[in-house]
């Protein structure tokens, strides 16, 4: 298991590392940004269950029951890390949906193990399900935002080449009524900047 472990560690710095190049130098089209997202998705996701896994599999080889807590703390503290650490991971840049897709797909298989399989625990099937749910919607919150963002971006610069007037880029503001009498660069009454 040492073994497993140190390969799994150096497996997610490698994932990290090329998340991190991915995120400075982004793909110059939609096929290569999907082929490298989706390979690194895999691999990333991989690697930190394998990662966690090794680690929990020493603990309990070992019989070790740090703080006296018991395994079930152990392991919601270790699905814990791993939400929050692969939450992180997929929402920089433009969200990481596909390290997000084999996050969950990998929390969903500890899922149906720990509801079907030997030992069996609800609580630990609960907290992995839930925190597959988390992992995707977190990374597709962010994908959407910054999506939604760089839509606006291109209307205000098409707006503003058109020559189409107005300081909003030919961009209606929905919450704008006829009758309404606020400014026509202000969405909800709060000024947008120019």
């Amino acid at each position: 298991a040492p073994g497993v472990l140190t390969v799994a560690a150096l497996q997610v710095a490698v994932g990290l590392t090329a998340v991190h190049l991915i995120n400075r130098e982004p793909a110059g089209s939609w096929t290569e940004g999907t082929l490298t997202d989706v390979a690194l998705g895999w691999f990333l996701a991989l690697a930190v269950l394998t990662l966690t896994t090794a680690f929990s599999g020493l603990l309990t080889e070992n019989d070790v029951d740090l703080g006296g807590w018991g395994g079930t703390v152990w392991t919601l503290a270790g699905l814990i890390s791993v939400t929050v650490g692969i939450t992180v991971v997929c929402m920089t840049d433009r969200g990481h949906l596909p390290v997000a897709l084999a996050a969950a797909a990998g929390l969903l298989c500890i899922t149906v193990e720990r509801l079907a399989g030997s030992p069996g625990s609800f609580v630990i099937a609960a907290a992995a399900a839930g925190a597959a749910f988390l992992v995707v919607v977190s990374s597709g919150s962010r994908r959407h935002h910054v999506d939604h963002e760089r839509r606006i971006n291109a209307r205000r610069s098409a707006g503003n080449n058109d020559g189409g007037g107005g300081n909003d880029g030919g961009i209606e503001d929905q919450d704008h009524t006829p009758g309404d009498q606020t400014d026509s660069n202000s969405v909800g009454g709060a000024l947008r900047p120019e």
